[in-house]
């Protein structure tokens, strides 16, 4: 599939975090995040009263925040996810208001059914590496995910499960990215 067309229609948030770097290139560097606004990015066109109404809707959302942030300099629209990734982490240097590494985006027009993403560089994987995770969620649930990963409330692999079941998500314990091995194996003993 053409990576250019990947937000028209729904793909995987695997397929998605596959055209990621594994890890951020700054990993493990940003201690002092709270207080810090969410990203929000968009891959749809929206006119500037549907982005107000996106940037409203995740920021007053019952659960929310009110954290997060349009960034719509410049439009990203019709890009990849990995465009938007890559101005992330210039922009990160330039801005210390925002998140250095949990932004939203809104990949589908219908973002009020079809859900945004959450992508989070600092994923902590069975083997106590950080890599670079993407998961869907509810643009009303989206800003509460983003602080509850950022002060470690809720740990992401518990929200891929939730994405899973509502989503129709993979099963993340099935990736390779989170998990080095098939965790229905027995486990290799200490002894």
């Amino acid at each position: 599939m053409n990576l250019q067309l990947q937000h028209r229609s729904m793909v995987s948030t695997k397929q998605l975090e596959d055209t990621l770097p594994l890890q951020d290139p700054r990993h493990g560097q940003f201690a002092d995040t709270l207080g810090k606004q969410w990203p929000i990015y968009t891959l749809v066109a929206f006119d500037d009263l549907e982005l107000q109404q996106l940037e409203s809707d995740i920021n007053k959302a019952e659960d929310s925040t009110g954290q997060s942030v349009l960034i719509t300099t410049p439009n990203l629209s019709n890009r990849t996810l990995r465009d938007i990734y890559e101005h992330h982490i210039q922009h990160r240097e330039k801005d210390d208001k925002i998140h250095p590494t949990l932004f939203i985006v809104a990949d589908q027009r219908d973002y009020r059914t079809k859900g945004v993403l959450v992508i989070d560089l600092q994923v902590m994987t069975d083997t106590s590496q950080n890599v670079i995770g993407v998961l869907r969620c509810g643009y009303d649930d989206a800003d509460l995910y983003c602080a509850n990963l950022d002060i470690g409330n809720v740990d992401f692999i518990d929200y891929k499960e939730e994405e899973q079941e509502l989503w129709g998500g993979d099963n993340p314990y099935q990736n390779q990215r989170y998990f080095s091995k098939d965790p229905s194996l027995p486990a290799a003993s200490d002894d």
